[in-house]
């Protein structure tokens, strides 16, 4: 007997995604092939073929929205795909599926495999996402394994830069990066005409392109063009081409290259000088604590920090500065010379004055800046034992919330359950054969009620969650202020500049520097630390220790050494004899 036609109205969907993990995956045009072979064998009414490459580990899938969209609005209620993980691979849209499946707004999700529909067990289902959802997990953690591994050995991980090749021939693990014979010579015949000065970049890049050929790698779809403006730049600002690299990018971890370089680090920055403001400036010699923090309250420009060094020569005892000196100007003795020279280092700040407005402000030294920062570190600090007993207070505050919390979220979720159980029932008695022709529950009222079901879920989901994360953002916050009023004064002390940083970044805002003196707007928080300071009174300590570990008896042994030892304690106490 041939299968009936479905009643129910489908949407082909077709992803591929361009990543490794798909690359045995059948192609959107063989997928589409085979599904339409699907729905013409069990007759089923596709309105529309919907297909695209992007990957699903990440919601934002455009198209395949758009399908949901158009499925919520009744456009089609099922959806035809070769595998339920070409349909989600991520936690969010595997929910979105999921929930619209159980909610009756998908009424069917077919595959090659199998059939799924909303009076099924849902647990299939989330076991097949959640491994969907699993393999893009570990691929990622192994790829990203992987790939420091070889950053660690001293292979640049990725594609290989201009100059250089992948080997992908190799096994994984075993992959070098070699130069490559005909684009190695070119590059750094260019970055030697740089050297020399006598070209600009635009010029010595023309005739890389124009005279000696060059064509930048052929790959599947991009590749054999001149080398880019925006390319040439990034080489001559790359420290790759002379031995080192960073990864991951922006995270501080520099590595030993193992390929061959093209320059060496002399000629690197010798370039980058050459370049001026476009190239790779130097590292900085000096790390300030407070630069981009404050700003003049004056004329409100940015306040900057300078370091001077000076020299008090061993010979002739003369102080001079020794930014841009190498020998004593009265004696002429070279600092490399001198034998255990004193070096003084002073540090200032002061505003920039790059505001038109005419700014008389002077420069502070760093000293009497962190002085005042420490003052009203010192001002805020609390008693470690002052910390502890708030913290527990707020302890026995979250313990009692809980149980007062408990009542309220068993009542919900039984709330919910029992909407569960409506919605059920609501469902059998729509597709009972006595509701055939709509008898007991007409295709309105089955559509009324279960969207005031669904909406009154939807409410209690939402006051369940706001129950559950309703007092962690408070009681974070107040450890947190608690733990830097007691702390943050001797972090100030012995940190180092970031550190200093950090704290007084968290301090306040609005930092203003003014006649010498730093001005900052602390936050709510610390105004509230100082009212508690003022409303707790300070323990007074005894006149007398409770235990002063000293015998109430004279000891024989000390009368000679001590013939005038007081006898007792009486009132009219006279030495002896």
């Amino acid at each position: 007997m041939p299968p009936q036609e479905s009643p129910t109205k489908f949407f082909i969907y077709a992803r591929k995604s361009s990543e490794s993990e798909d690359q045995q995956v059948a192609s959107i045009d063989s997928q589409i092939r085979e599904l339409r072979a699907i729905a013409e064998r069990d007759r089923l009414d596709v309105v529309d073929v919907l297909s695209e490459s992007q990957s699903a580990k990440a919601p934002g899938r455009p198209i395949f929205n758009e399908m949901l969209k158009r499925v919520s609005r009744g456009d089609a209620g099922g959806i035809l795909c070769w595998k339920l993980d070409r349909l989600a691979r991520n936690p969010v849209d595997g929910g979105n599926i999921s929930w619209m499946l159980q909610q009756g707004v998908i009424q069917r999700i077919q595959t090659h495999e199998r059939v799924y529909c909303p009076a099924d067990n849902v647990l299939m289902m989330s076991v097949e996402l959640g491994m969907a959802n699993q393999f893009i997990r570990e691929l990622s953690v192994n790829t990203k394994r992987g790939l420091k591994a070889k950053a660690e050995k001293g292979w640049y991980p990725g594609v290989a830069k201009p100059g250089y090749l992948n080997e992908w021939h190799r096994e994984k693990g075993e992959r070098t990066t070699p130069k490559d014979p005909l684009r190695f010579p070119l590059i750094r015949r260019a970055l030697k005409l740089v050297l020399k000065g006598t070209c600009s970049p635009p010029q010595i890049l023309n005739r890389l392109n124009n005279e000696w050929g060059y064509r930048t790698t052929k790959r599947k779809r991009i590749g054999g063009t001149p080398m880019a403006h925006s390319t040439f730049y990034r080489i001559l600002n790359d420290p790759f081409y002379y031995g080192v690299f960073e990864y991951p990018r922006d995270s501080g971890n520099w590595h030993q290259g193992k390929h061959m370089p093209m320059i060496t680090k002399e000629e690197f920055w010798r370039i980058q000088k050459l370049l001026g403001g476009k190239g790779r400036p130097r590292p900085k010699k000096h790390t300030f604590a407070f630069t981009g923090l404050i700003t003049c309250g004056e004329c409100g420009a940015a306040v900057t920090a300078e370091v001077k060094e000076q020299v008090i020569c061993s010979v002739c005892k003369k102080k001079f500065s020794s930014k841009n000196r190498a020998a004593c100007p009265k004696c002429g003795t070279a600092i490399d010379d001198m034998r255990s020279p004193k070096h003084l280092r002073y540090e200032y700040y002061h505003c920039t004055k790059r505001k038109k407005t005419p700014c008389s402000q002077g420069a502070v030294e760093v000293i009497k800046l962190e002085a005042q920062i420490s003052d009203v570190l010192q001002d805020l600090t609390i008693p470690e034992r002052l910390k502890d007993w708030f913290l527990k207070q707020i302890e026995a505050h979250v313990r009692q919330e809980v149980e007062d919390r408990a009542p309220v979220i068993e009542a919900i979720q039984e709330a919910l359950e029992n909407n569960r159980k409506r919605l059920d029932n609501l469902l059998k008695l729509k597709i009972s054969p006595q509701n055939g022709a709509g008898e007991l529950l007409s295709d309105e009222e089955f559509a009324s009620q279960k969207a005031n079901i669904a909406r009154e879920m939807q409410q209690l989901e939402q006051k369940l969650t706001g129950t559950d994360t309703a007092q962690t953002p408070w009681i974070e916050a107040c450890a947190h202020v608690f733990n830097f009023v007691c702390y943050a004064y001797t972090h100030f002390q012995k940190g180092d500049a970031s550190t200093k940083r950090m704290i007084l970044s968290a301090l306040g805002s609005n930092l203003t520097l003014s006649d010498k003196n730093l001005r900052i707007s602390l936050h709510k928080c610390f105004h509230f630390i100082h009212q508690i300071q003022n409303t707790v009174p300070a323990l007074k300590p005894g006149f007398e220790p409770k235990n002063s570990r000293q015998p109430k008896e004279k000891n024989r042994a000390f009368n000679p050494v001590s013939p005038i030892w007081l006898p007792g304690s009486d009132s009219n106490r006279r030495p002896i004899g």
